[in-house]
Order: structure tokens, then sequence, then C-alpha cells
């Protein structure tokens, strides 16, 4: 309930009888041992600032922002303003299959840094696989990947039919991060204003909220019709 509605903590100290002082001593005592069972479940996805692909799929990356409270210095405040969002944010990077099973997330970064810039930064190693990408990774290389992503429209020319078929098509592709981007934000903790400080935090209910929609993808019971 905490991270699906994201209260305040005096609040939920009133719903369950306590002090905000326990709220929080239950917070951090409760969100590590989650995270350590959704690691045993084999659902919590790779983190930090190195990823090694382990299955030979194709993949999807993309960056995705959070809103994180205007801090009161104001170079602080530069750092974590995004320009694109126009608000004060952090950002991670995320690679997923084709499925929507998310592989990789990576550290957070400030809301200035731009998302070829979180590429470059991480050290990730690929099998021999396809990845869908939007232009803001135009540049990226790497000997072991197959990089599709859409034709750029140029100023002084339009996309031919060709360019406009098969940029649908590499969007029809992509449209599943965005999906579990999405589902993964169905937490409030991750799509409002998160109002815990700490980035560390930060991360770990974001890595939390991953594994839960890893969760939802392995054990979801597909309907069939037997008729």
């Amino acid at each position: 309930m905490y991270l699906k509605e994201n209260p305040n903590q005096q609040y939920h100290a009133y719903l369950f009888s306590m002090c905000q002082s326990k709220v929080s001593e239950w917070v951090n005592f409760i969100l590590p041992v989650l995270e350590d069972t959704l690691i045993s479940l084999s659902v919590m996805p790779q983190s930090g600032y190195e990823y090694c692909q382990d299955t030979d799929e194709d993949l999807l990356v993309d960056v995705t922002e959070r809103e994180v409270p205007r801090q009161t210095d104001h170079e602080s405040q530069k750092e974590e303003y995004s320009g694109k969002k126009k608000r004060h944010s952090i950002k991670n990077l995320a690679i997923t299959n084709t499925n929507g099973f998310v592989n990789f997330i990576s550290d957070y970064y400030l809301g200035t840094t731009h998302d070829k810039s979180i590429w470059d930064d991480l050290i990730l190693k690929f099998k021999n696989c396809s990845l869908y990408a939007d232009l803001g990774f135009k540049g990226i290389e790497d000997s072991n990947l197959t990089i599709i992503m859409p034709h750029k429209k140029q100023r002084k020319s339009s996309l031919t039919e060709k360019q406009k078929s098969e940029n649908k098509e590499i969007s029809s592709k992509r449209i599943t991060i965005e999906h579990t981007f999405g589902k993964m934000k169905i937490f409030k903790m991750i799509r409002n204003k998160i109002r815990l400080k700490r980035y560390d935090i930060r991360d770990t209910v974001f890595r939390i909220s991953a594994a839960i929609h890893n969760l939802r993808i392995i054990s979801k019971n597909h309907i069939t019709n037997e008729t």
C-alpha cells in the first residue's frame, strides 16, 4: 500500500495506528526484505553500472524519468532540471526483452543528463542481437549489436513511404518498453513526485517496481478457449 498509493508518512501512520517515526522505521526494514525476496524469485533485474546479456533475444532500450522535489540549493536545482519534462527529475536507463521483461535497470542519473551520455557511462555487454532504440541514442555503437532506430525527418525533405513504413514497424516493437514503464508506474511512488530523499532508497523502490512487474509477467495465466 505504501508503494502503490504513495501516502505521506503521517497519513500512513494514522491508518495503521502508529507514529510517523515507526512508519519510517518499518519502511527501512521491510524494503530490503522485499527486495531480497524478489531476488530469490529470480525476477529482480540486473542493476548498477554494468549489464551482461545472458540470453539470446532481441532487446529494447529507453530512459525513463521520475519527478523529485526541487532542492533548495540552486546548483542542485540546475543539475536535476529536465528541459524535456520541464521539471526536476532523475533518470534510469532500462533494457527489456520484446515481452516486456525488465533485464536491467541502471542507477539514477540527474535530469540534465542526456540519454546517450547515460549509455556511454555504462558497461554493457551484449551477445549478437538486435537492439531497438529511439533517436535519443543516435550514435551508439557496439560490434555485437544491430542497432535499429527510426528514420529522422530532415529539415528540407520529408520521409519516403518506405521510411514511414519502417518507422511504423519499429514503433510497434518499441511500444513494448513504453508499456512496461506504464505498468511499473501503477505504483504512485514511481509515477508521482517521490518524497523519499535518499537516492539509494529511490533506486531501491524503482528496482522493486520493475521486479514486481517481471513477477506479473512470469505468473500470468493465459486464458485459452477450449470450446
